[in-house]
């Protein structure tokens, strides 16, 4: 689901399951996710989430400023090829 809130757009996985409340959940990298029971309409989920625009527009802001690094082995052939690199994201909630 995409979310636009302040000319920002957040793109946030919701899991239907059975429980009773509403979680937001997001990761260091900026990933959300939104957990709601079975039921729960599309009009209600957009309605939480502009309800919690600050916190969403506060966590856009400290992933901007944040500098990331990376690291990642690659299995080949001949063995493990290490790369590693750093900078600071364009910041995608995917």
């Amino acid at each position: 689901m995409k979310l636009t809130i302040c000319n920002e757009t957040f793109h946030v996985e919701v899991q239907y399951a059975k429980r009773k409340k509403i979680k937001l959940e997001a990761t260091p990298e900026g990933h959300l996710t939104l957990k709601v029971p079975r039921h729960t309409s599309e009009e209600d989920i957009v309605a939480f989430l502009e309800s919690k625009s600050e916190f969403l527009m506060n966590l856009r802001q400290k992933q901007k400023k944040k500098k990331v690094y990376f690291e990642s082995k690659i299995l080949c052939g001949r063995g493990v090829i290490s790369l590693r690199w750093s900078g600071t994201p364009s910041f995608s909630i995917a």
